[in-house]
C-alpha cells in the first residue's frame, strides 16, 4: 500500500468524459484505491461537449490514456469511435467504460454491474420476483437488463413518453429474451403495478439535487412488502427511499449502483482486483456523508 500519491513519466491516465462532469466523484473513487493499492494511475474528469466528442476521443487514443468513463451525453454516441463493443453493452446500447489496448479502443457497460452489486450488498435477490421500474432511459436499461440476467419473472416499465418505453420493451424481449409490460405513468397504474410488484425502482432523475423534493412515486402506493430501488445517488437519500423507509420498506440507495460501477471499471482498468471497502468509503467521504452500511 502506497501513502502517498505521485504522478511521474509512467502515470497511467484513467479519466471521465461527458457533460456536466464538475460533481462527479469518480475522480476520488478512483484515486484513492490507486493511492491504496500503489498503483502507479492517476483519474481526472474531461468536460467534453457533444460536438467534440470525436476530437476528445482521438485525442485520449493519441496519449494512450489507459481507460475511459463515459457519462451522459455521450454514453451512445461513443460507440461508433469504438474498435470494439462488448456484447452486454452492445444489447443494451451504450458504453460507459473504455478500455485502451495496442491501439484498440473496447467499450463495456459496468452500469448492469452497478445494479446487481446495490442488490446483493443489501441481501435482495431478484431472482423470481416481480419488478416495477419507473423510467424508460439508460438507467432503465441497465436495470431492465440486470433483472432479466438475475431471472425476475415479471418487469413492467411505466413512463410519461409511450413511445420510448414501446421501444425499450421491444428492445427487452428481443435482447433479453423477456417480456416487459408498459404503461403510462398516471395514477391509475401507479396503483396496479406497484401493488402487483414486489421490487420497485425509480430509473429517472427524479428527486436529484438540487430538485430534492421530487419524487417519482407518491409514498401511498408502497408498503412494507416493498424493495424500493432509487438510481439517484445525491442525496444518498432522496425524498423517495425516505417515504419508502416510513413506510417500512426496505431501500436501496443509489450510491451502492455507483461504487458496483465503479468496482467493475477499476478491474478493466488496471487488471488488479478492486478494493471495495476503499472504494465505497471514498464514495460517502466524498459526499461528505458517514459509510453506515
Amino acid at each position: 500500500m502506497s501513502s502517498e500519491s505521485r504522478i511521474d513519466g509512467e502515470t497511467k491516465l484513467c479519466c471521465l468524459i461527458g457533460k456536466p462532469v464538475h460533481h462527479s466523484i469518480s475522480p476520488q473513487i478512483h484515486n484513492e484505491a490507486y493511492q491504496h493499492l500503489g498503483l502507479n494511475y492517476v483519474y481526472v474528469a474531461f468536460e467534453v461537449e457533444e460536438g467534440k466528442l470525436d476530437a476528445a476521443v482521438a485525442g485520449l487514443r493519441a496519449l494512450g490514456a489507459s481507460g475511459l468513463n463515459v457519462t451522459i451525453p455521450h454514453k451512445t454516441s461513443v460507440i461508433r469511435l469504438l474498435n470494439e463493443v462488448d456484447s452486454e453493452a452492445s444489447k443494451i446500447g451504450a458504453v460507459n467504460t473504455v478500455i485502451h489496448r495496442d491501439g484498440q479502443l473496447t467499450g463495456y457497460n459496468t452500469d448492469v454491474d452497478g445494479v446487481e452489486f446495490a442488490f446483493t450488498g443489501s441481501g435482495v435477490s431478484t431472482r423470481e420476483k416481480r419488478v416495477a421500474v419507473v423510467g424508460a432511459g439508460g438507467a432503465a436499461r441497465a436495470v431492465i437488463a440486470s433483472m432479466a440476467r438475475s431471472g425476475c419473472v415479471e418487469i413492467s416499465c411505466l413512463n410519461r413518453t409511450q413511445e420510448r418505453a414501446q421501444r425499450l420493451a421491444k428492445e427487452a424481449r428481443k435482447k433479453w429474451n423477456v417480456d416487459v409490460s408498459v404503461a403510462p405513468l398516471n395514477v391509475a397504474n401507479l396503483k396496479r403495478y406497484i401493488g402487483e410488484a414486489e421490487i420497485v425502482v425509480n430509473a429517472t432523475s427524479l428527486g436529484m439535487h438540487p430538485k430534492v423534493d421530487e419524487t417519482p412515486i407518491p409514498k401511498r402506493f408502497i408498503t412494507e412488502n416493498h424493495t424500493v430501488f432509487d438510481v439517484v445517488y445525491t442525496p444518498i437519500e432522496t425524498r423517495f427511499l425516505a417515504e419508502a423507509k416510513e413506510r417500512g420498506a426496505k431501500t436501496i440507495g443509489g450510491l451502492d449502483m455507483l461504487v458496483g460501477q465503479a468496482l467493475r471499471a477499476f478491474e478493466l482498468f488496471t487488471g488488479s482486483k478492486a478494493p471495495q471497502n476503499v472504494m465505497r468509503n471514498a464514495a460517502f467521504s466524498a459526499l461528505g456523508v458517514k459509510d453506515e452500511g
